[in-house]
């Protein structure tokens, strides 16, 4: 059982909210403050093998995390590894609320691909949605060590943990005040 399916019970301090179906998390191991991940209460292995029955609660909490981000702190980058480089095998989107894009390295090793199959990397910015094929090997968490590099934060995860708690802090204040704005 992957840490994400017992989300209740080893991360709940993290949650940020939730919805029926679905979890907002701040990241754990966070590359700034505002990078939450938006996580399926039931197992799936990747957002395009979520229950189709789910896609219209996902997309309603989807945007209501951009929305919030795009107030508070700026709009954001989304993306997934799609089972390609994926560190924890359950579905989970990250929001990162920054402008800056890793589409050079993405395609290094991917090629936009329609209509999307897993394996796969999803990169989404100003609702202009890619998914990508693997034609090299992707680096394990290829996402968070490319954004590392480009934010000067520490490509170590545990490293990045140290601010956790202070991110935590304000991202949950300001989520407060956000719902208290809706």
């Amino acid at each position: 059982m992957d840490i994400f399916c017992q989300i209740d019970k080893k991360l709940k301090d993290q949650i940020i909210d939730e919805s029926e179906n679905f979890y907002l998390l701040h990241d754990g191991f966070p590359l700034m403050e505002g990078h939450m991940l938006l996580i399926p209460k039931k197992h799936f292995d990747c957002y395009l093998n979520l229950d189709k029955n789910l896609i219209k609660e996902f997309n309603l909490f989807k945007n209501k995390v951009i929305d919030f981000l795009t107030k508070y702190y700026q709009k954001p980058v989304i993306f997934e590894h799609g089972i390609a480089g994926q560190t924890v095998f359950h579905a989970h989107l990250h929001f990162l609320p920054t402008d800056i894009l890793i589409t050079k390295q993405i395609k290094e090793v991917a090629k936009i691909v329609k209509p999307p199959k897993v394996p796969y990397l999803y990169h989404e910015f100003n609702d202009k949605k890619k998914y990508y094929q693997p034609i090299k090997k992707i680096i394990p968490g290829f996402f968070h060590y490319y954004y590392a590099l480009l934010l000067s934060q520490p490509k170590n995860g545990i490293k990045r943990s140290t601010n956790l708690k202070k991110f935590l802090l304000k991202v949950k204040k300001n989520y407060l005040n956000y719902g208290k704005k809706r």
